[in-house]
Formats: structure tokens, sequence, C-alpha cells
């Protein structure tokens, strides 16, 4: 029963496993599109982080919930069964990462580039830790993530197979709201939403997380609202967009360590929906 897991006794980490962390922050995102909609807020476009794009996909008509649901949480079950591995966040770009990326202890992949300068990287624990010794070295700003695996990268190899399958055996529909891709960091298309393929691809390759932004910031009249846990993607969006990414920007939850999560943080963002110009529904 994930509930259990959420709201497990202070120290209890085991919602950090991919099994159940991916799970986790689906429902978590999925629930809160659910209370933004009966609120009259309704998405004109969408864009996921990883995980993210599956609650996009449901809530686009690509799969039923129970679909979705059942990808997600295999997913999260594939995963674990990956060897251990590790990533990194990394204040630099894509192009300057390259060079750092081949360490004596092993290689290592972009697994997401999230916003300017600043990157994530994924592979093996021993290339990993090579790789942050020689950032370190050099001044240059890198933190462990704390993660499991190493996501989007070869590593998650042996999952593309069986996760194929499964997904072939879903009914997809071409998308009824518009989101973008984080393989392209572009309006996904119908054929990338039906095609099983797209979900091994978007599970193997690098998240376009900032390029993704900026495909949505292009039409100036959209205001972002992070529906998920935390303020993560909300900082990206804004580290990308800058001083007017900032003003259109809102988040649905505070971090676990804000005194003002929950009921104060979602009504502060109904609030500053509200003065971007959205009509709520005051009786929902």
């Amino acid at each position: 029963d994930l509930r259990e897991l959420l709201f497990a006794p202070a120290g209890d980490l085991t919602i950090n496993e991919t099994r159940y962390a991916q799970p986790a922050l689906f429902v978590t995102e999925y629930a809160l599109a659910m209370l933004w909609q009966s609120w009259g807020v309704r998405p004109a476009a969408m864009l996921g982080h990883s995980i993210g794009e599956y609650v996009a996909a449901h809530l686009a008509g690509v799969m039923s919930l129970a679909d979705a649901l059942t990808l997600v949480a295999a997913r999260g079950q594939l995963m674990q069964g990956m060897a251990p591995g590790g990533m990194a966040a990394v204040q630099l770009s894509a192009s300057e990462l390259q060079k750092w990326l081949v360490t004596p202890a092993g290689t290592l992949e972009i697994a997401a580039v999230n916003a300017p300068g600043l990157c994530a990287i994924s592979g093996p624990h021993e290339a990993l830790e090579a790789c942050l010794r020689q950032l370190k070295e050099q001044g240059i700003d890198a933190q462990p993530l704390h993660t499991s695996h190493a996501f989007h990268s070869s590593m998650m190899d042996g999952v593309l197979a069986p996760f194929t399958a499964l997904v072939e055996k879903m009914a997809l529909a071409e998308p009824g709201v518009p989101y973008v891709s984080n393989v392209t960091g572009q309006w996904i298309t119908p054929a990338q939403a039906t095609s099983p393929a797209y979900y091994a691809e978007h599970l193997r390759r690098a998240v376009l997380f900032e390029a993704g932004v900026r495909t949505l910031a292009a039409d100036p009249s959209m205001h972002l609202l992070e529906v998920g846990p935390g303020r993560s993607l909300a900082t990206l969006a804004g580290m990308a967009l800058g001083v007017e990414g900032v003003r259109r920007t809102s988040l649905s939850m505070g971090q676990a360590r804000d005194a003002r999560q929950g009921a104060h943080a979602v009504l502060e963002a109904a609030a500053r929906l509200w003065l971007a110009g959205v009509s709520l529904d005051w009786a929902g």
C-alpha cells in the first residue's frame, strides 16, 4: 500500500527505492492534477520530467489510468532489478561536460539537460566517483543525487526489451491535449505517443527538460504550474527563463522541510494563478 510508504515515520527511507518511488511520484502528480481540475484549472499544455510524462500522457488521453499505473509500476520494478549505479547534478552545460564523461574507472552519460549550465550524469559508481573527484579538483560544483540506479544510461539497456513488450499490450491513443516530449524537447507527435518503441527510448535517452521548458514558454500567455512534490521543476524553469520565468511559475507543494507545505502552498498557488488571469471554479 503506497499510503504506508508515503506517510511513513521520519527516517523510513523505503519510499526512495525505485520500485516505490516511481509509482509514488505518479500517484502524487495525478492526485494533484485531479485536485486542480476540480478547482477549474485545466492544462493548455504539459511537460513532465521522466515519470511525469506518463501523467501527462494519461491526462492527454494517450493511455488509461490503469495502463499508466501498470507501466509505471513495471518500469520501477524492472529498473530496480538492474545493477546499482549512481547519478550526480553538475553545473556545466552538455557540451562542457563531454570531456569529463570518460574516466579511468569507466564511462558516464548525460542523463538530463535540466537548465542552462545544469545537467545530470549517470553511470557506474566507480566512474561517477572518479568524475566527481576530477570535477572537485577543478572547482566545478557537482552533487551526488539520491538515486539507487543510473537512470537514462546504458545501465538500463536490459529493461528495454521487456518494457517495450509490455507497452505493446496497451491501447495507446493520439494525445487530446498537447504535451512536450522529454526525448526531443519538442511537442510530442501522435506517432511518438502511440509507439511502444518511443517509451523505451524515453526510458533510455537523456531528459531534455530545458528544451521542453523553452518550447512551452514560447507562448507568452502560458503560466507554468508545477504539479508534483517539491519545487525542483519550478526552480529549473526559473533558471531557464530568468526573471520572466520566476514570474510565470507557481508550485503546488512545498518541500518536505518547508513549513508552508500542504494546504498553504496549494492555496497560494491558486492565488498566483488567479492573479495571472486563470479562471478558478470558486464553488469547486
